[in-house]
């Protein structure tokens, strides 16, 4: 609420600058999301594992590969369903 001691110019001041915030907030928002989208970063999936080639690799049931850490590799187990960003073998 608006005090005795407030002019109009404040009051003015007061509510473009909460537009201002509300405008800029919107912005970030709306930007954050296609750079997100726009950044490059691979989609995981989750598969299937079917077979292990050591010391990184694992294969999926529609013959994609992921590599991954050798600690996790030594901690999937053939069957386990695994999300990662999953390639096409060369």
């Amino acid at each position: 609420m608006a005090s005795s001691s407030d002019s109009p110019v404040r009051r003015s001041i007061r509510i473009h600058r909460r537009r201002l915030w509300a405008v800029l907030g919107i912005s970030l928002v709306a930007c954050s999301c296609s750079l997100v989208m726009q950044s490059g970063i691979p989609p995981t999936e989750r598969k299937i594992v079917i077979a292990k080639e050591a010391p990184n690799r694992l294969i999926a049931q529609d013959e994609t590969q992921c590599t991954v850490p050798e600690a996790r590799f030594e901690s999937v187990l053939v069957g386990d369903a695994v999300s990662c960003v999953w390639f096409e073998a060369l």
